[in-house]
Parts: structure tokens; sequence; C-alpha cells
């Protein structure tokens, strides 16, 4: 048993336990995957929105205390308005030992602790996105 058998094993993703699709043109297999991981990622939901009023931070709030996620754009929002969701989401987040993360030109995610965030892929957009002329500090 390799590591890469026991990481599957791990995560309940045995190859002898495997389901097979059969298409026109294709066979697929797929890692038949544990239960209780699939239900845990079959449940995770992240709210998108674009907040036009304040009060509309509240209800954020409200969704990160109960896990979920949010995915703010800001394109059409003021900058006050923008401004002060930012800064309360963002005491938020941190009370609940989450995190915000810049996504984009006026994105924003706001995760709490149970949501992991590869910094790594971030920054490769933001390198990509600096290099093609994106202004990414409308708010900072």
């Amino acid at each position: 048993m390799g590591i890469g058998d026991w990481f599957k094993s791990l995560l309940g993703m045995d190859d002898e336990e495997e389901e097979v699709y059969e298409g026109e043109d294709a066979t697929i297999s797929t890692p038949k995957i544990d239960p209780v991981i699939k239900s845990a990622l079959s449940k995770m939901t992240v709210v998108v929105m674009n907040p036009t009023s304040f009060e509309e931070a509240r209800k954020s709030v409200d969704s990160l205390k109960h896990g979920k996620p949010i995915m703010a754009n800001f394109e059409e929002t003021e900058s006050d308005i923008a401004r002060r969701f930012i800064d309360f989401v963002s005491g938020a987040c941190y009370a609940l030992d989450g995190m915000v993360e810049k996504i984009g030109k006026n994105v924003f995610l706001f995760a709490t602790k149970n949501i992991a965030v590869s910094s790594e892929k971030l920054r490769m957009w933001d390198d990509s996105a600096k290099k093609s002329g994106d202004d990414f500090g409308s708010f900072e």
C-alpha cells in the first residue's frame, strides 16, 4: 500500500469501490466518496451578493454565523456603502476566526474558519490580473 493508496483510503476513495458510468463514447469511472465527506461537500453553500445597502451587511453576518461564506461584488455599490460593508463584515469574520480575501476587482470573499481558501491560487489570479491592467485598489 503506497502513500497514494493510503490517502485515498483515508478519504474513503478506495479503488475497489468505484462507480462506473458508461456513455455512448466513453466510460467514466469515479471513486466512491465516504458518505460523511459527500454530505459535507453537498451542503456547502456560498452566498453570492451584489450589495446595494448597508442593511445587507447584517444579513451577510447572519450567513457567516451559520457557516456560509459570502462572495460580495461591489462593482455597482456606492463606495461609502462598500467601505462600511467591508469594515462591518470583516469585523464579524475576525470575531468568528474567519478570513477576508480580495478575489478580484471589487470582489471579496468573507469566510469562517471552516472554509479553506488556497492563497497561492489567489496570488496567481492577482498577479495575472495586475499584468492585464485590472485595478485592485478601489477600496483600499
